[in-house]
């Protein structure tokens, strides 16, 4: 189906206004939004509406050289990539100083073989970048905006289906985890093995009735997305909402004390249920944002 010429315009404002600090979104979002419907306005539509949008937005620049317009941007490979290539080079320089710490030693270790090493990330950057770059110069086609798919919020079907199927299966899974095994082994798995999937008898008093709420309710958004075929505002503020709270309620869990009977999967679990957490805050602080930008 294809995008209205309003889903074209919020496309091109989203992808240019994600690139700008936070306090400069609202107003520029509203500043463009208004010249771009001023303009498509006055433009005569040669063949139809969506195309001229389409058009109107292509000539208007990548959004990265819009956004550089009204920022301002670092001399650093192109001007319209700066803000772009520094915040890649400080998340993957503290993603891999973070990995380092955890098997570090002492600091003195961490220090020299990781810290002053992962340095290498902007240089891998800046050679990226600057191919980028040249590549635009040379084939100024490839440049050429074209709206993301799933901008318009709507949403693949099939895909979702599988994806629902999916989860559904590996919820049954994870909570039947010890008599699967002992099925698939015909009753001959080792009672460690059984041990390591078994849940504390704790855990299954409220966490565990708990994290199963919260696996199911994710998989119902999931599957009320899927039937309404796209991404509304309030289904946006449900699954943002959502978030918050699964995290909240992981977070509790963690502190309630074992989730697995055996201590090495125990530890692996609960690492793994941080990680959601801190996943599911990130993901919902990107939403706000996003629903930021496109209500204004």
């Amino acid at each position: 189906m294809t995008m209205s010429a309003e889903d074209l315009i919020n496309a091109y404002v989203e992808d240019v206004t994600r690139l700008l600090p936070y306090k400069q979104q609202a107003d520029v979002a509203r500043e463009l939004r208004a010249l771009f419907r001023e303009e498509l306005g006055e433009r005569d539509p040669g063949n139809s509406r969506e195309e001229t949008a389409l058009r109107m937005l292509q000539e208007f620049g990548r959004p990265a050289e819009a956004a550089a317009r009204y920022g301002r941007p670092v001399s650093v490979i192109d001007q319209a990539d700066a803000l772009s290539f520094l915040r890649w080079s400080v998340i993957g320089v503290v993603t891999i100083w973070l990995a380092g710490a955890i098997e570090a030693e002492s600091i003195l270790q961490w220090w020299l073989g990781v810290a002053i090493p992962a340095l290498w990330w902007p240089g891998v950057l800046v050679f990226c970048y600057g191919l980028a770059a040249w590549t635009r110069r040379r084939w100024p086609s490839t440049a050429v905006w074209k709206p993301r798919r799933g901008a318009d919020g709507r949403v693949n079907r099939p895909g979702r289906v599988a994806a629902i199927l999916f989860f559904i299966a590996g919820t049954l899974t994870l909570v039947f985890a010890a008599r699967l095994l002992d099925w698939v082994s015909g009753g001959k798995a080792a009672p460690e093995a059984i041990k390591a999937l078994t849940f504390d008898d704790d855990f299954l008093r409220l966490r565990g009735p708990l994290t199963l709420l919260c696996m199911v309710l994710g998989i119902v958004l999931f599957a009320v997305v899927t039937v309404a075929g796209r991404w509304s505002p309030a289904l946006r503020k449900a699954e943002m909402a959502g978030n918050v709270l699964t995290a909240a309620v992981y977070a509790l869990i963690l502190l309630g004390g074992p989730i697995l009977q055996a201590e090495a999967s125990d530890e692996v679990f609960r690492a793994a249920l941080a990680l959601t957490v801190a996943i599911g805050l990130i993901d919902a602080f990107m939403q706000a944002r996003r629903l930021r930008r496109q209500t204004v």
